[in-house]
């Protein structure tokens, strides 16, 4: 049977040649645009609105650019360009301003003409570089960038003749890039393995068909393994080559296309969850499509007439049935087909949409958050972009022109301004220039926004002047600043007031810490190794922030009573340390000095519960280098057992705890930033775990929550998808698995998530920040797992973390969020109807990446901790309780706090503060004093780079244990409490890939703290807890 009716054509301008997917709007929409190269144009193809940018911006380039690519080449959280110049053989960085302008470009020199372009961190540096695949030169530059926008010398590898095409991915499952490139003169592709520090091994040569045009990786055989797809466009074959995992491939297996095939797409067209391929065939105007089996073989291609010359081809779900379709630029046949699928490899008959003549680029879109799919065609012939709105059903409508440059030749989409909208760049080959649009869009997503500081890394909730409203508070990284936005009660803020923190506060917590009923902050500065503590007054008011040692680069904290002594106490994580610090209060927002916990590799996020069931609060710790969370188990006097590391999936960013199986055990979860994953890890009730459960998530996983979102007395969890612009929402079975996770949009690069009810309807909400557009969301439950009506706020600079509390007694959810570039958070007060007020930013240290809260200083006022991960304090904010906190007191922590929580580890009664240390393999715990203040840190090995941590008593003696996520090595670390406030000897649970975020909670109903962690490949592992 054919899988494609016949033909019905919708004609473009002449010669379409590249056809691109992206989410043009932020709705989550896949959307098309097509490059028209005669006609000088760009088509979008749009639903139902305007479309319309209103201003164009030009920039010079080098002579001829040709393909471009987009990256934050400064380390500015703003989006840059990169050009190649195919007529001058540079590359032209322009980096972006953030408000749709870039600045003067900047040439490097690549090799002779050219070709191809990719951008990824090939020495693990955190700073993103260049690789140019250059055709007369047979080599890949590679330029090693410095995070200031300009790049070191190239040097040269060595490829086959005539590189066409350039991919990276990690082909060897080391967590190092590597590069792979088609040679078209030598019919081969060459396999350069990354060794981590910006070299490359020499190059592996594999066998292809006759002259290789285009290619491809994905894991067409379910090993976990990469593997490599190319078009040979002589021989009139696609070779597929399965890869061992060790950078070495097997023979290639050739399949037939149709005549001189081009590009390919790799899907599952067929809804079976194998892979399959499409592949556009220019020389008989057909496209092939070969339905995948599991075990990487295709069936034979079934083919289908497109239009005339089709060349460039992308796939997506273009009429929302949740089925892929197809759509193809058909170079001379002025036109884009689109087929629409039908779920089972078959396909509606093709449609056909005109553009421009010359069309060289489509991309798909939703222009008007209508959450219908639109197309954008470049139209090079009639220097215009044209903007084609659908109906949701895979019809298109008439073209709205807008002017662009002469010559248009390529296009690519981004957020150039952070309003949210998609914007497009398009090359002109014959001005040489870049030409900006700045999208205009036509959503609700910014009505309402309050201000906060620069780059908002985290926020939080809490009453902070007893007015019964829920106020904000938000970490400013680049302003060392923390904003308070005191609530209104009907979601409107005040104007933020701010406090003077640490350098780059991280994260941000609030809490009593001095007892005195009024609610004070506390926040992580990253760049200058304290936690600042600001006592509140109780009128939305802060007193002068107390700075608290931490260790380096603290990066998430939290608060509770560690040593029972009644006091609240924080602990921070210290990502560059690999450290928990622990900071005792005295109960009058005071804290001793820390103690330090060793973790895993590059702690990031941090919890406390009791794991074992001792009544001794514990410590978990996400781990993002080594893929762990490291569990510490509690003594209960602020000091803990060494971390027992569990293995997570990829790169662990933040983790929670729950009971999700309903067995009275506390579990965890996980967000695994690097294979998009989510681990749950069961309880055991003695602090270990069983092996993790994996959960597939959006793409890069950060930040996890749990709650009961429909009602059914069954834990749920959320995660932010920070590449994806998502929250994931899944639904448990209460027997510690989870229904498919269903999707919402955020805006861009969502760091930071909360649960809440915001409106007071009894349903749980949630509040997430986005760290590229500085704003957060709130999203109203329905009560049945769905969510309406999207407020947004605007932050501080960066937002990356997130809390609520009520910080100003008014039984309203506040929010605060943690501001990474201006070292603050901001506290918005709610109104109780789901809207914030906004408050001033509160100072906190630098890099502020994780908040807790809890009242360190006994005064019934919510406080807030926060690790900053820039100076490796804990920033401890005592609350007034009023929605205002005094100013921050520094703690120091571990080295690179990732994140930090607080609890009572040494049931003391006072709050406790642990921080997991991402570059110093260690958590910090710092038992509090319970005024405030906390002890020197201790701290207590984890796996390597520990991110997130969770506590509870996962073995049921009545201490609390503590669990941690460790990224690198790929486990979660489990610290067991004992009676002397330390950890017991730690347990390791290996995870996923990149272990990322933990949780604890009883995810079986057995009684028994069961552990979901998170991975950054989207997988969540979950381990049930077996102790008896």
């Amino acid at each position: 049977m054919q899988p494609y009716g016949t033909s019905a054509i919708y004609q473009t301008g002449n010669s379409s040649s590249s056809l691109t997917l992206t989410d043009i709007n932020n709705d989550k929409q896949v959307d098309i645009a097509v490059a028209n190269n005669l006609q000088n144009t760009i088509t979008i193809i749009l639903n139902y609105g305007d479309g319309v940018f209103p201003s164009l911006l030009e920039f010079a380039t080098g002579i001829s650019p040709s393909i471009m690519t987009t990256a934050d080449f400064n380390n500015d959280k703003k989006i840059d360009l990169a050009v190649i110049n195919q007529g001058e053989n540079t590359v032209s960085v322009l980096l972006g301003n953030g408000d749709g302008t870039c600045q003067t470009q900047i040439k490097f020199p690549t090799g002779n003409m050219p070709a191809s372009i990719t951008s990824a961190d090939f020495n693990n540096d955190n700073k993103n570089d260049i690789a140019i695949a250059n055709y007369a030169d047979n080599n890949v530059s590679v330029l090693l960038g410095y995070g200031d926008g300009t790049f070191q010398t190239r040097f040269n590898l060595l490829t086959g003749n005539s590189p066409n095409s350039i991919i990276s991915a990690d082909f060897n499952n080391d967590n190092k890039v590597d590069l792979a490139v088609t040679n078209w003169g030598n019919n081969t592709v060459s396999v350069l393995l990354g060794n981590g520090d910006g070299t490359f091994q020499n190059a592996t040569v594999l066998k292809t068909g006759s002259q290789p045009m285009a290619l491809i990786s994905a894991d067409f055989n379910h090993d976990n393994k990469t593997d490599i797809a190319v078009t040979n466009q002589a021989d009139n074959t696609i070779s597929v080559l399965f890869g061992d995992g060790n950078g070495k491939f097997q023979n290639a297996t050739l399949y037939a296309t149709g005549s001189s095939p081009w590009f390919l797409v790799s899907t599952d067209f067929n809804n079976d969850n194998n892979l399959d391929i499409a592949v556009t065939n220019e020389g008989d105007n057909t496209v092939s499509v070969m339905l995948g089996n599991r075990n990487g073989k295709f069936q034979s291609a079934t083919v289908f007439p497109t239009g005339s010359y089709p060349e460039f081809l992308t796939a997506a779900d273009f009429n929302n049935d949740h089925n892929m379709d197809l759509a193809i630029i058909n170079k001379a046949g002025k036109s884009i087909s689109v087929f629409l699928g039908e779920g089972h490899g078959l396909f509606q008959n093709q449609s056909i949409i005109v553009t421009g003549t010359s069309s060289l680029c489509v991309m798909a879109v939703n222009f008007n958050n209508d959450n219908l799919i639109d197309l954008i065609i470049a139209n090079s012939d009639i220097n215009t972009v044209g903007i084609l709105l659908g109906n949701g059903k895979g019809i298109f409508l008439t073209p709205i022109r807008v002017p662009t440059v002469s010559n248009t030749t390529y296009v690519i989409s981004a957020d150039f301004n952070r309003d949210n909208k998609i914007d497009l760049a398009v090359a002109s080959t014959e001005l040489g220039i870049i030409k900006v649009l700045i999208g205009k869009g036509n959503g609700n997503f910014f009505d309402g926004s309050f201000p906060t500081g620069s780059n908002p890394t985290s926020v939080i909730s809490a009453n902070f002047n007893n007015d019964h409203y829920a106020d904000i508070a938000v970490a400013n990284a680049n302003d060392n600043t923390i904003s308070v936005m005191l609530g209104n009660g009907d979601g409107i803020f005040q104007n933020a007031i701010v406090y003077p923190v640490g350098a780059y506060p991280m994260t941000l917590i609030s809490a009593d810490f001095n007892h005195d009923t009024k609610t004070d902050i506390a926040v992580t500065n990253n760049n200058d190794n304290t936690a600042s503590v600001l006592l509140g007054n109780g009128n939305g008011t802060f007193q002068n922030a107390l700075i608290l040692k931490t260790g380096s680069s603290p990066w998430c904290l939290i608060s509770a009573d560690f040593n029972n002594d009644s006091k609240l106490d924080i602990a921070v994580t210290n990502y560059n340390d690999n450290t928990v610090s622990v900071l005792l209060g005295n109960g009058n927002g005071t804290f001793r000095n820390s103690t330090v916990f060793p973790t895993g590799s590059q702690p990031l996020d941090l919890i406390s519960a009791d794991f074992n069931n001792d009544n001794k609060l514990d410590i978990a710790a996400t781990n993002f280098i080594d893929n762990t969370v490291s569990v510490m188990l509690g003594n209960g006097n602020g000091a803990f057992q060494n971390a027992t590391a569990f293995a997570v999936g990829s790169n662990p960013w933040s983790l929670i705890s729950a009971d999700f199986n309903n067995d009275n055990k506390v579990d965890l979860v996980v967000a695994n930033w690097g294979d998009d994953t989510g681990s749950v890890l069961l309880g055991n009730e003695d602090g270990t775990f069983q092996n993790a459960t994996v959960l597939k998530t959006g793409s890069q996983p950060m930040v996890l929550i749990s709650a009961d979102f429909n009602h059914d007395n069954k834990t749920d969890i959320a995660v932010t998808n920070y590449n994806a612009n998502t929250v994931s929402v899944l639904l448990g079975n209460g027997n510690g698995t989870f229904q498919e996770a269903h999707t919402l949009a955020t805006g861009s690069y969502p760091d930071s998530l909360i649960s809440a009810d915001f409106n007071h309807d009894n349903n749980a909400d949630i509040a997430v920040t986005n760290g590229a557009d500085n704003t957060y969301m709130v999203l109203l439950g329905n009560g049945d797992g769905s969510f309406r009506d999207i407020y947004s706020y605007i932050t501080g600079s960066s937002p990356v973390c997130l809390i609520s509390v009520d910080f100003n007694h008014d039984n309203k959810v506040d929010l605060v969020v943690a501001n990474w570039d201006n070292n603050t958070v901001r506290v918005l007060l709610g109104n109780g109807d789901g809207t914030f007020q906004t408050q001033t930013p509160l100072s906190t240290g630098k890099n502020p990446i994780s908040v807790t809260s809890a009242d360190f200083n006994n005064d019934n006022n919510i406080d807030l901790a926060i690790a900053n991960q820039g100076d490796n304090t804990v920033s401890v904010l005592l609350g007034n309780g009023n929605g205002t906190f005094q100013s921050q007191i520094r703690f120091e922590s571990g080295v690179t706090p990732r994140s930090a929580i607080s609890v009572d580890f040494n049931s003391d009664k006072n709050v406790d503060l642990v921080t997991a240390n991402w570059n110093e393999n260690t958590v910090s715990v710092l038992i509090g004093y319970g005024n405030g203040s906390f002890r020197n840190q201790i701290k207590f090995a984890t796996g390597w780079n520990p991110s997130f941590m969770a506590y509870g008593d996962v073995n049921n003696d009545g201490f609390m244990d503590l669990t941690v996520t460790n990224e690198r090595s790929k486990d979660v670390t489990v610290l067991l409490g004992s009676k002397i406030w330390t950890f017991v000897t730690p347990r390791t649970y290996r995870a996923g890939c990149s272990a990322a975020m933990v949780a604890i909670g009883d995810l079986n109903n057995d009684k028994k703290l069961d552990m979901p962690v998170i991975s950054s490949d989207g997988d969540l592992d979950v381990f049930l807890n077996t102790c008896t």
